[in-house]
């Protein structure tokens, strides 16, 4: 989907580019035989990400491992760190992913290796943010709606001069590590309340009680005589969904 710059970006150098102009690798990669045991390993062995794994996210862990021996008799790759990733088929076309290390993908993954003197990699994965709508857009477009590795060669994205594309690529980096670090604190409280309760052991895994044992439905209760509490009558409340 052809884009066109403004008079201002033309005026700041902007240029529309290709993806498969600016990149060194645009390639997917593989999944090795599931007959074969030997072929996946353990935590030790090479991250594999699948598209259920690309979340518009920084991708840091993954939830399967191939081994040496499934790298070699598969067509998967190893992908550096900084790569981005574009899952291409089903319910996750269009979605983005960056690589915080150096792991493998499967087919559905599209991988982008940025060439680093044509351009900023963080700066074409928040730029592919951007446009992402058109990238779904295109998938939908096509007859199995999926894209595939020549449509997004043929992707543009408008393209800053390079100083100006790592200034953005360092404001927008840091604005997500900072959610990226308030999500790791609120799981870890989640995860600590949880643990407390389980401590308190306030749920007996052996009692057969049901919730009309423990809770008072639609209890009967009169109206304050003052107008210190605000009152709901229970039968001001609609019955039926809207």
């Amino acid at each position: 989907m052809a884009i066109e710059l403004t008079e201002e970006q033309k005026k700041q150098g902007y240029k529309v580019v290709k993806l498969g102009d600016i990149c060194s690798t645009v390639a997917s990669g593989g999944t090795p035989s599931r007959k074969v045991a030997e072929y996946y390993s353990d935590e030790l062995g090479i991250p594999w990400v699948k598209t259920q794994e690309i979340r518009n996210n920084r991708i840091s862990s993954t939830g399967e491992f191939i081994s040496q021996l499934g790298l070699e008799n598969s067509s998967a790759k190893i992908f550096p760190q900084g790569t981005i990733l574009i899952a291409m088929y089903g319910a996750t076309v269009g979605r983005i992913g960056w690589l915080t290390r150096p792991m493998a993908t499967n087919q559905a993954a599209c991988a982008l290796v940025v060439d680093t003197e044509k351009a900023t990699a963080k700066y074409i994965y928040y730029a592919l943010f951007q446009r992402r709508s058109d990238l779904i857009n295109l998938a939908f477009g096509a007859a199995q709606q999926n894209l595939n590795l020549t449509t997004i060669k043929n992707f543009e994205i408008a393209l800053p001069p390079l100083s100006k594309q790592k200034r953005i690529a360092n404001i927008l980096g840091s604005l997500d590590e900072k959610i990226e670090a308030n999500n790791s604190i609120i799981q870890t409280i989640s995860d600590l309340v949880v643990a407390e309760v389980e401590k308190l052991d306030l749920f007996d895994k052996d009692s057969d009680a049901t919730l009309k044992d423990i809770i008072e439905f639609s209890p009967k209760v009169s109206k304050p005589s003052t107008n210190d509490f605000q009152f709901i009558d229970m039968s001001a409340l609609p019955t039926q969904g809207a």
